[in-house]
């Protein structure tokens, strides 16, 4: 069975921010080249993490190149496999080329059918484009920060550098209609991915809250302020609850229903005309009311028990999960959502498609002489 995309090879060069997106082209069957420096050099500016199950799971399927030491013999090895591209992926400042020795008024650079996608913090141009930054400035710069953790405290980073996942999203889908393009007219692209601008499409209804009523969304820590909304207490950890607001008011319904039958002492006291006001429900003693409630029907009941039972019932309720409740996953089990390799276990296919299926091979390194 030939993989969809065995017929192009990617080039990789400089750091973390692009390296899914070119992973997501290494699932589909792409030759994917690394080009890496040698342990004993370094360039300043680029992200990488450290982390080898990280790496591991970053660049699996691809051939990492390590170049030469000597920075003549380095910019020669590179050239030449910029010359047999489909799609150059530069990740990091926009020189980060000629941070290899490349600079960007080179000839092999203007090949007519060569796809350049480029992966930087602010975008190829403008006052902050050579700006230091990280996922982390780049989460903040862009909003996604202030919205997660507590009202009270700090912000709170999400795992995974988030920010480079995101922007290789976007290189994905760019590159991927760039190469469209190129079958029909065969002419290359450039393709501009801004990270705090992929980053700053991801921040929930923050734009439309501001759009439409003129309210800068904060972060609201376990959950909305209201009675039927947010993280609650059960017997083997926490669920996240959502009923009552747009789509889910028929869930509000069913879960008083769910209640009803469990006969929880207090349920009938949510039938009251009260209870139908948002308002009222935002206030302290309906949330402190409706957690009273809730807690003791859901003390006893493990939080996978919830879930399933929530789900027939057409209820927005869903487990907390800690990553060993994840590995133990009867869905993501069935789904062979996780490999393994070695002592790690990573996350495997994003998708599953029966004609051109993702392919998982083993990482190779090779050294340029």
């Amino acid at each position: 069975m030939t993989a969809a995309l065995a017929h192009l090879s990617v080039l990789e060069v400089g750091d973390d921010s692009g390296a899914y997106a070119a992973k997501l082209f290494a699932g589909l069957g792409a030759r994917v080249m690394r080009a890496v420096l040698p342990p004993t050099s370094s360039i300043d500016g680029l992200n990488v993490d450290p982390d080898p199950v990280v790496e591991g799971f970053l660049h699996r399927s691809k051939t990492t190149v390590i170049l030469p030491v000597d920075p003549e013999e380095r910019t020669k090895a590179l050239l030449e496999m910029i010359e047999v591209a489909d799609i150059l992926i530069e990740s990091g400042p926009p020189d980060v080329l000629a941070r290899f020795g490349i600079p960007s008024s080179h000839p092999v650079l203007d090949r007519i059918d060569l796809v350049r996608t480029r992966v930087s913090p602010y975008g190829l141009d403008g006052e902050h484009a050579l700006d230091p930054a990280s996922d982390l400035v780049c989460s903040a710069s862009a909003g996604f920060l202030s919205l997660g953790g507590w009202p009270d405290r700090a912000p709170t980073r999400a795992f995974g550098d988030q920010s480079w996942r995101m922007a290789s999203l976007y290189a994905a889908v760019g590159s991927m209609v760039a190469i469209l393009e190129r079958d029909e007219s065969g002419i290359g692209q450039q393709v501009d991915v801004n990270a705090q601008e992929a980053v700053s499409t991801a921040l929930e209804n923050s734009l439309q809250y501001y759009d439409l009523e003129h309210v800068e969304r904060r972060r609201t820590g376990a959950g909305y302020s209201e009675a039927g909304s947010g993280v609650y207490a059960c017997a083997d950890g926490y669920v996240y609850v959502m009923v009552g607001r747009l789509s889910t008011a028929q869930g509000w319904v069913n879960l008083l229903n769910w209640l009803d039958e469990e006969k929880v002492e207090g349920a009938s006291e949510l039938r009251l005309p009260n209870w139908t006001d948002h308002t009222f429900r935002q206030s302290d003693h309906a949330q402190t009311r409706f957690r009273e409630i809730f807690d003791a029907f859901a003390k006893d009941r493990p939080k996978a028990e919830l879930y399933v039972e929530a789900q027939q019932r057409n209820i927005a309720i869903c487990p907390i999960n800690s990553p060993d409740d994840l590995l133990e996953s009867d869905q993501l089990r069935a789904r062979n959502f996780f490999v393994h390799s070695g002592d790690a276990t990573f996350v495997g296919a994003p998708y599953r498609l029966s004609k051109t299926p993702w392919v998982l091979e083993p990482s190779v390194s090779e050294v340029q002489p």
